[in-house]
């Protein structure tokens, strides 16, 4: 659940970025948000955990350090893929 979660903070900080002073999305604690709100309806859980698995999957396939560890134009990349 913990490398989930962030996986989807990264994930989150990639499509809303911070900038100075304001945080990205993925730390103001939207990945906390999205995962409550998800939980409770079986059909947009079963999408979200699907979601999050593409992208570590093809995130893996092109870095040996999965998402986490690419660059940015790479994490844009998969994000527009998947």
């Amino acid at each position: 659940m913990e490398a989930q979660r962030e996986l989807l903070s990264a994930v989150l900080n990639q499509i809303i970025p911070g900038g100075g002073d304001r945080p990205g999305a993925g730390d103001l604690g939207v990945a906390a948000f999205d995962e409550r709100a998800a939980a409770g309806v079986p059909g947009p859980t079963r999408l979200f955990n699907e979601g999050l698995n593409a992208i570590n999957t093809a995130a893996s396939e092109s870095h040996s350090g999965g998402y986490l560890a690419m660059p940015d134009e790479a994490k844009d990349d998969i994000l527009k893929k998947i």
